[in-house]
């Protein structure tokens, strides 16, 4: 019987298209094996939740152990937005809602028996290989260009070596998560939805308007750098470039290579 679809037209759902190598061709096909097997299981969700979940635990111990005076910027938002409506117990609401979600990522690849965890040492491979070279791009061209750092407030932060690996590792895991899963996802949705538009027009604008959100958040509030064109530059073209990393492999690559390359371009200029 042949399989209705109602995303057909205009060239399937977002989902169903993000990229090739993170689907299986036929419905029923089996998986594939191998290098393909590998782009294609490390795109989903529920192992890049499970692959996500040393970051998370890094990085809640970095701050009980070191107490850096700041926090990356999205995950302060968190941590503000959910004190400011469940008081302290929102830290404990945070952690179950995200002890909950690698749970659920872990009985899912249980069950479908692709518990590929050979898979986590060649993703972190994966992800410094993108950010060795994009951030010591970016360091050669602020040498070049003699711009400032528009890497947070590094010059209150030099010598503090754990407080930037820490702080790094939660801007991977937490902006992801808040800018483009969240973000990125959902303005895709609305595209999609609203214009009736093609998913690959729906990802670039996705691309586009979530990584000019981005740029801008890090220049709002009393975590903010102060706002200079060239740091927002700056953040707009690296947001778009960890956007079509999440496109093209996923939130566990896009993470640890966000968490990399923050390490690289702020211990760099230290």
């Amino acid at each position: 019987m042949a399989k209705k679809s109602k995303t057909s037209g205009r060239g399937g759902s977002f989902r169903q298209r993000r990229t090739s190598a993170c689907r299986p061709k036929a419905g029923n096909a089996p998986a594939p094996s191998g290098w393909q097997g590998y782009l294609h299981e490390t795109c989903g969700l529920p192992l890049s939740l499970l692959f996500i979940a040393p970051m998370l635990i890094g990085y809640e111990a970095g701050l009980m152990l070191i107490s850096p005076d700041r926090q990356s910027w999205a995950g302060g938002v968190v941590r503000e937005t959910l004190f400011n409506l469940l008081g302290s117990d929102g830290m404990v609401v945070l952690n179950v809602v995200v002890l909950g979600g690698v749970l659920a990522g872990f009985w899912w690849l249980k069950r479908r028996r692709s518990m590929h965890i050979r898979y986590y040492p060649v993703l972190l491979v994966e992800s410094a290989v993108y950010a060795f070279f994009f951030g010591w791009m970016v360091l050669a061209v602020i040498d070049i260009a003699q711009l400032p750092v528009a890497m947070g407030r590094l010059e209150n932060a030099i010598g503090k070596t754990a407080d930037n690996v820490v702080l790094s590792i939660g801007a991977g895991v937490y902006e992801e998560i808040v800018f483009r899963v969240l973000l990125m996802t959902g303005i895709c949705m609305l595209v999609r939805k609203g214009w009736d538009t093609r998913p690959a027009v729906a990802a670039g604008l996705a691309v586009v308007i979530s990584s000019l959100i981005f740029a801008a958040c890090h220049h709002i509030g009393s975590a903010g750098d102060p706002f200079r064109w060239h740091a927002f530059s700056f953040r707009f073209v690296s947001g778009s470039l960890f956007g079509v990393i999440y496109l093209c492999r996923g939130l566990a690559v896009a993470a640890y290579t966000h968490a990399f390359y923050d390490i690289i371009v702020t211990l760099g200029r230290t």
